[in-house]
């Protein structure tokens, strides 16, 4: 709910402030902490674990918390990597969210970031492949399965090091997906990679072509 969010924000600033930071910084440091807190609601943290990463921060000379702050450790379990711009709309976050007043409660503005996703897993990977081709997981062998996405992202950042590995992994599903063919498991895709990479190696030069492969935050 959006109530709940407007809370947690409030929470987590005032915890910053409080604890962290000692003084109330001016309007645009209060501000650049507040959109790294809204960064890590929206990737799915809890607010002891945005705690524990506002405690992170040695330096306060910034006077804010900024996403060049947030710690490696946070990508540990994920097959993405900090700071790396992915294509795949699977591992952006929302770009059109809305900015939240949180004294108010009104919409300010709507937002035009092109943010990336902190975790993403080889299960995140089985899920979508799942609801791609409409199957139920429990109908598969999990640790199978998973061990295939993992041989194929270890093949594709071996073959294709232009390209990020999980890209043409979603891309493939996707690319499968929509043509006639039924699939089953991971690996009964493996005929359609080459043609995958092409595609996707058009999108990457159009991207790079345009200088549209950045992030760009809220």
């Amino acid at each position: 709910m959006q109530s709940d969010r407007i809370h947690s924000i409030t929470n987590l600033l005032n915890y910053y402030v409080c604890n962290c930071l000692g003084y109330q910084p001016d309007e645009a440091h209060f501000g650049c902490t507040k959109k790294t807190i809204e960064y890590l609601i929206d990737c799915g943290f809890n607010d002891n674990t945005i705690i524990n990463v506002l405690n992170t921060q040695n330096d306060y000379s910034s006077e804010s918390f900024s996403f060049e702050d947030l710690p490696d450790s946070l990508w540990k379990d994920s097959l993405l990597e900090k700071n790396k711009f992915y294509i795949h709309h699977e591992l952006h976050l929302n770009n059109n969210s809305d900015v939240i007043d949180i004294f108010s409660g009104s919409i300010q503005k709507t937002s035009n970031a092109v943010e990336m996703k902190i975790i993403y897993t080889a299960e995140d990977v089985l899920l979508y492949f799942c609801s791609a081709f409409e199957l139920q997981s429990k109908d598969l062998d999990r640790n199978k399965e998973i061990g295939a996405i993992n041989y194929l992202l270890d093949l594709f950042f071996k073959r294709f090091p232009d390209l990020n590995s999980i890209d043409i992994m979603l891309y493939l599903i996707d690319e499968v997906s929509n043509s006639d063919k039924k699939c089953y498991n991971i690996l009964e895709m493996q005929d359609s990679i080459y043609p995958t990479v092409e595609r996707l190696r058009i999108i990457n030069n159009d991207l790079i072509y345009n200088k549209t492969n950045k992030i760009i935050w809220r």
